[in-house]
C-alpha cells in the first residue's frame, strides 16, 4: 500500500493498479483511479465529467466498489455543508478518513471507527486536543495529521518530538502495529 498527499487534505491510497483518493482537488487526478471520496459537500472540483469512469462516493451510506468496501458517517456541521467521515477497507487495511471535519463524531459512531490500521485526521492548532482525545481512544496504528503544515500542537499532544517529514507511506498489513498510534507526517 502506498499512500501520497497531494493537497492539505487531498490523499491517494494506491495498491498494484487499484487507486482510492480522497478530496480530490483537480479533475486530471481521476485518470487511472477507481474511487473518488469527498469529505465536504460541494467539495469536488469543478468539471467533473458524468462519463468518467471514477465511480464518485459524496455522502453517507455503504458502498462496495471493486472489492473496496467504504461506509460513509454524516456529522454535525455547522451551516448547510454536509461533513462525511469515511471507514475504508482496501486490500485488507481499514482507513478512517476525516476529511477537515470541524466536529468529531458523536459517541455512538465511533463504534464504526475502532481498529482503524490507518486514521488521517485533522492536525490543526485548533483541533489537536480534541483530535487526540479522540485517538487515544480509537487506538489506530498510523496517524496521519492533515490540513496544516505546523504539526507541533499535534505532536505535542502525543508527547512526539518529530514527524520526519515524508514524500509517501508505503507499507504491508504486517508492518502496522495494533493500537501503536505511530505518526506518519506526509508533505
Amino acid at each position: 500500500m502506498v499512500i501520497t498527499r497531494q493537497g492539505a487534505g487531498y490523499l491517494k491510497l494506491q495498491s498494484g493498479k487499484t487507486t482510492v483518493l480522497v478530496d480530490p482537488t483537480d479533475e486530471r487526478s481521476f485518470k487511472g483511479a477507481q474511487l473518488a471520496l469527498f469529505t465536504r459537500d460541494g467539495g469536488e472540483p469543478t468539471g467533473l465529467k458524468e462519463e468518467s469512469q471514477i465511480f464518485v462516493i459524496r455522502h453517507a451510506g455503504e458502498y462496495e466498489v471493486g472489492g473496496i468496501r467504504v461506509r460513509g458517517l454524516q456529522v454535525p456541521s455547522e451551516g448547510d455543508e454536509e461533513r462525511t467521515i469515511y471507514t475504508v477497507r482496501f486490500d485488507d487495511i481499514r482507513f478512517a478518513l476525516f476529511g477537515d471535519t470541524p466536529v468529531l463524531p458523536k459517541e455512538e459512531m465511533q463504534e464504526y471507527l475502532q481498529d482503524m490500521d490507518v486514521a488521517a485526521v485533522p492536525g490543526g492548532k485548533e483541533t489537536a486536543a480534541e483530535v487526540a482525545g479522540m485517538l487515544r481512544q480509537l487506538t489506530p496504528s498510523v496517524i496521519i495529521p492533515l490540513y496544516t503544515e505546523d504539526v507541533k500542537p499535534f505532536l505535542k499532544e502525543f508527547g512526539a518530538d518529530a514527524c520526519p517529514a515524508e514524500d509517501k507511506f508505503v507499507f504491508k498489513k504486517s508492518d502496522l502495529e495494533k493500537g501503536s498510534m505511530q505518526l506518519r507526517c506526509l508533505t
